[in-house]
């Protein structure tokens, strides 16, 4: 984390890769984590636990790519630390990645993103969160993880309303808010301050936590779903919080807005 300042996700999902190889060569040379030998795990050993990802956990080319992308990165690292390893990590690094299908994201028409938003009830404190994160997505493309990282502090709904966000790279960018955002947000933070809500994060789940990537994927299914009853071309299509992004992008484009 101190060479390459990567986020938590990243690191989480790095760690889970090398965990799952050393489980993997453990259970191939039948001997216990602490028995293991480093030098013994070269590039065949590399290509067989990706072949395992495919056939027995079912992983798609592309999280197998995600995968072998995380052990280079671990070997790079441990050549630095121990010279001896330098033939293994080249040997490693020569390891190509697969070649994946890249499938064209389908975005939504307005009708299918109002008819979403229409989903959404008024009855409780976290129907009105659902439709100011709906509608936050909407407006500024969010990527998920951003959403989930945003902070009551990053939001100003006064008389030029904005958003700041934090994408990949830790890179900053201010998105402006539409004025009926900036009051589903005003009105989501006066119903949490009420309940006595206190997390600084702007968007917290049942147990006042933050509400992760997860949780912001489920509330997309969940509207989605009910939507269909008014909206059956939802029906067809796989909506995710990738979705709305796209959808942002596509919908500035047609509005003859500048994309850079």
């Amino acid at each position: 984390r101190d060479q390459s300042d990567c986020s938590a996700n990243t690191i989480q999902s790095y760690c889970e890769c090398i965990r799952m190889l050393i489980q993997f060569c453990c259970e191939r040379e039948q001997v216990n984590a602490d028995e293991l030998d480093m030098e013994r795990i070269d590039d065949k050993t590399i290509l067989a636990f990706l072949d395992s990802l495919e056939k027995e956990r079912g992983n798609l080319p592309q999280t197998r790519n995600q995968r072998l992308a995380a052990i280079k990165s671990f070997y790079r690292y441990l050549a630095l630390q121990e010279p001896t390893l330098l033939d293994a990590c080249k040997r490693i690094c020569t390891i190509r990645a697969k070649k994946t299908e890249h499938k064209v994201i389908e975005a939504l028409s307005e009708e299918e993103v109002e008819s979403i938003l229409r989903a959404v009830p008024s009855e409780t404190a976290w129907h009105q969160r659902d439709y100011a994160l709906l509608l936050l997505m909407y407006n500024t493309g969010a990527r998920v993880q951003e959403l989930a990282d945003l902070r009551i502090e990053e939001v100003k709904t006064g008389d030029y309303p904005q958003v700041k966000l934090k994408g990949k790279g830790r890179k900053e960018r201010i998105n402006p808010l539409w004025e009926k955002t900036a009051a589903a947000i005003n009105q989501w933070l006066a119903t949490r301050e009420k309940a006595g809500i206190t997390s600084e994060y702007l968007f917290v789940n049942s147990h006042r936590r933050k509400l992760s990537r997860f949780g912001i994927a489920h509330i997309v299914s969940k509207y989605v779903t009910l939507a269909v009853a008014t909206c059956p071309s939802l029906e067809k299509k796989k909506v995710t919080p990738h979705t709305f992004r796209h959808t942002t992008a596509l919908h500035m484009i047609q509005s003859d807005v500048d994309i850079t």
